[in-house]
């Protein structure tokens, strides 16, 4: 009897804890800060709206959705996880983890499935990075989870594509503990891409999740999340990130948590490396091979985690087939990128030392009164750059002078050329015309002024090209936007408002129908592709 009453306590307590966390929402401090002060989940049920007040919650919105004692709500989400094996971790179960529960806003209430590791015990690294990996990110990422799960650590991701997924698989091929943490309910696979990943990982792992069953997925669940993913581990290592990747969140949650950041170095100029390489710039520690996290905790989790076969080799090529989404859009932009850099410009003075030659004096470049680059074995002192840089000024105006001439003889040379030829008599109808002739025939010959006319009819024709095309250009675009479906019309809307690949997906569409229309707007010309997202055209 008194047991039944013990679990019947129990089971309330923790309907009260769900209720607690749907009036609260995800990423709210309200739920730690209560608890805090009363240490008891039935005393913060009863309170009413002084109360809250007095505990230092001022917040309108956040008080009336606590004074809505309706309880309906959490006993079908209670009853729900009972039947579907759904386990709760509430802020006061000895299970919740002790790091977790430690940060600024942890959730009040966790959702799990399979097997939950102690975090407080083990080591937890979290691996994140881009969807749309490249080869050499799947390698690394594959093979440092794989060596950490061997050492007995515990892979802590967002199951999301790309880097994620394959941290995760890898894990669980080393036979170690994976943990993923949804950006959805916790009864839904979100991508479905993953729905392989998602079973291995409740037989083999765990699934947790702050969103309760049926919660819809919403775009800024995820960025969410990562606050959890840090918060769980001791570390945070980033894989692969481009500068506006979604990892870039979680690693900034584990500074702000004062947990370690490790970023894996890249080639600069490619775009799905420049987050990570932003990240060692601004402090992160630099990764190459997987004892530079351990070395970090060797203090703290002794011997264990160094077993001597690290430095095993990569089984990554079995991987499934959807953990490559992204790879192909990722290379395509890769190809795209163009660095173009600039010759550094030519100085006045330029000092080299030839290296085959090193006992010869240095050899000084300057520029002569002619404004040619000449060689001296001796520096050019103040006073000489001065008066180079005079007579350069001289000898540039010389040249333009001597242009000027130049051009008037060719100009009266012309005239002369158009003028009959003279006798010793003076011609009447030649003086006549020369007086009634305008100055500009003296000063202009025909031929400069047919070329002249010339000019502008060519002008006057470029510029009608230019409105001819803008108006094709302007038809033709017409025309496209009619010939698309409303989905690729809802893309383009978003693609205008600057989201992001996750929210579009979290929008409703899958993640392998939103790829199949971006790869047809691009090829027709809608959108264009750029590192880290989609321009419009």
């Amino acid at each position: 009897m008194e047991r039944q009453q013990s679990e019947t306590a129990a089971k309330l307590k923790t309907v009260y804890w769900i209720w607690f966390a749907q009036a609260c929402g995800p990423e709210s401090s309200v739920p730690i800060s209560l608890f805090s002060h009363t240490n008891d989940i039935e005393m913060i049920y009863s309170m009413n709206r002084s109360a809250y007040r007095s505990l230092g919650i001022h917040d309108d919105t956040e008080i009336t959705a606590l004074c809505n004692k309706d309880l309906s709500k959490a006993k079908r989400i209670f009853e729900y996880c009972e039947k579907r094996s759904i386990g709760i971790l509430t802020l006061e179960s000895p299970l919740y983890p002790h790091r977790l529960r430690n940060i600024q806003d942890p959730p009040a209430v966790l959702y799990y499935r399979g097997f939950l590791p102690d975090f407080d015990k083990r080591l937890a690294i979290a691996m994140v990075g881009t969807r749309g990996m490249t080869d050499e990110g799947r390698t690394t990422a594959y093979r440092l989870s794989f060596e950490l799960a061997v050492t007995g650590t515990v892979i802590v991701s967002g199951m999301a594509l790309g880097i994620d997924g394959i941290a995760q698989k890898a894990a669980l091929d080393a036979g170690g503990c994976s943990v993923a943490v949804l950006g959805s309910a916790i009864d839904h696979c979100y991508p479905q891409e993953h729905v392989p990943l998602y079973k291995r990982l409740i037989e083999h792992g765990g699934i947790l999740s702050e969103y309760a069953p049926g919660t819809e997925t919403r775009p800024w669940h995820f960025p969410q999340r990562n606050r959890i993913i840090s918060g769980l581990c001791q570390g945070t290592v980033v894989a692969e990130a481009g500068r506006k990747s979604g990892a870039l969140i979680t690693a900034q949650y584990a500074y702000l948590q004062g947990r370690d950041l490790f970023a894996v170095p890249g080639d600069p100029l490619n775009p799905a490396r420049m987050g990570t390489n932003d990240l060692i710039k601004a402090g992160a520690i630099p990764v190459t091979y997987t004892t530079d996290i351990l070395y970090k905790y060797e203090s703290m989790h002794g011997v264990c985690v160094f077993p001597r076969n690290i430095g095993i080799n990569s089984f990554y090529y079995d991987y499934d087939d959807t953990l490559r989404y992204g790879n192909e859009r990722v290379e395509r932009r890769r190809e795209e990128l163009v660095q173009e850099t600039d010759p550094p410009p030519l100085l006045s003075t330029y000092r080299m030392k030839p290296p085959h030659i090193p006992d010869e004096r240095p050899i000084y470049f300057h520029c002569d009164e002619s404004g040619e680059i000449a060689a001296r074995e001796e520096p050019i002192s103040a006073w000489e750059t001065e008066g180079s840089e005079i007579a350069a000024h001289t000898a540039v105006s010389n040249t333009h002078s001597k242009a000027e001439q130049l051009i008037d003889a060719a100009v009266r040379s012309a005239h002369t050329a158009e003028k009959p030829i003279q006798n010793d008599a003076p011609d009447i109808s030649s003086i006549q015309g020369q007086a009634s002739s305008p100055r500009t025939q003296q000063t202009e010959p025909s031929a400069l002024i047919v070329e002249k006319e010339n000019r502008i009819q060519e002008k006057e024709l470029q510029k009608q090209k230019k409105q001819d095309s803008l108006s094709e250009r302007q038809s033709s675009l017409s025309e496209r936007q009619n010939s698309l479906t409303e989905r690729q019309k809802k893309i383009l809307s978003m693609i205008q408002k600057n989201m992001s690949f996750d929210e579009m997906c979290a929008s409703g569409m899958s993640a392998a129908e939103l790829m199949s229309d971006l790869t047809l707007l691009e090829i027709s010309g809608h959108i264009e592709s750029r590192p880290g997202g989609y321009l419009l055209k």
